[in-house]
Order: structure tokens, then sequence, then C-alpha cells
């Protein structure tokens, strides 16, 4: 007598048991390594465009003033650091500091906040908004300083740059990054 013993194929309950197991384990563990890698690029992107855009304001800035500026006004109207030891600052908004142009005293530009966006403008009526909504300026300030009768004054310029999310579910964090500059007005 022949006797075949029949294979059976397939997989026990014991088996099924414990990939279903190891696979509970594992597809949590991806899904919130993957969230966690997520949010460190939403971290490096906010970081990133906001040093974009503050670069970008402090470059534009610095290039209009030492192209363009002739001297600085206050809110008078009357000539600011052309005496040495003489000094001038804005208040925190950047208010009361004004630059005349070169070419005509009459022109002038000053940079100012509005509701944490930094804006340009001319005497002519022409406002220009620095940078997008994401991203905020905050303290903005100038300073200058006349030190000797032949330099030509020193200006500061300092401002925080913050990047703003609308959601009100922000777990990256803020991102505020401080600028400050010097250069010579020429």
């Amino acid at each position: 007598m022949n006797s075949r013993k029949s294979k059976k194929t397939g997989f026990t309950l014991i088996e099924i048991l414990i990939v279903i197991g190891i696979i509970g384990v594992i597809i949590p563990t991806l899904f919130t390594i993957i969230f966690i890698i997520l949010q460190q690029q939403a971290r490096i992107y906010r970081l990133v465009e906001t040093k974009r855009q503050g670069d970008y304001m402090l470059t534009f800035i610095k290039e209009k003033i030492t192209r363009e500026a002739g001297g600085i006004v206050n809110e008078l109207g009357e000539t600011q650091c052309n005496v040495t030891g003489d000094q001038h600052v804005s208040s925190n908004s950047g208010d009361q500091f004004t630059f005349t142009t070169k070419n005509d005293a009459s022109e002038t530009f000053d940079f100012t906040t509005n509701n944490s966006i930094l804006t340009y403008s001319e005497n002519t009526g022409l406002t220009t908004n620095m940078h997008n909504a994401n991203v905020q300026i905050d303290g903005i300030a100038f300073s200058c300083i006349k030190r000797t009768a032949f330099s030509q004054p020193l200006i500061t310029v300092n401002f925080n740059v913050t990047f703003y999310d609308p959601t009100p579910t922000d777990r990256e964090g803020t991102v505020e990054l401080p600028y400050q500059s010097k250069f010579l007005l020429r």
C-alpha cells in the first residue's frame, strides 16, 4: 500500500498573526518618521524664506541709500548728520528718518513699517511693499553719526525678520532673524 501524504500549502493562523503584528509595529513607526521629516522640511523652508527675504530687504536698503541718498533730514526737513559729532536716531518704526536724493535735495525717500510690512516710499507718492505676506518685519530703526569733519555719515540699520504662518496649529515654531548693517552715506 502506497500511502501518500498530501502536502498542504499555505500559512497557518499563527504565522499570519505574527506578520500582522510585525506590520502593526512597523507602519506607525514609518509614519512617525515621515511626519518628523516633513516637519523638519517645513522648518527649513521657513528659515530659508526668512533669510532670503531679510537679505533682499537689507540689500535693497543698503544699495538704495548708498547709490541715491545725498543726505538725511528729520520730519521738519532739517539736515541731520552734517556736523562732526552730530547723531540722529529714528524711532522703532523707521519714521522720522528721511533721505534726500543726490540729484535733487527736495526729492526724498524713506523706509517705514506698516502692519509689519516694510515699505519704501518716495515723496512722489510711490510706495512699494518690500516683502511677501508670509514674512513680517519688526523694529526697523536707522541711525547716523558723523565722526569727523571729513568723513561721510555712518548709517546703521537694524530690523528683525519673522516668518509668519497663518495656520493656528503651528508646531514648527517661529523663525526670527535679526539684521544689522553699517555703511557710509556717499
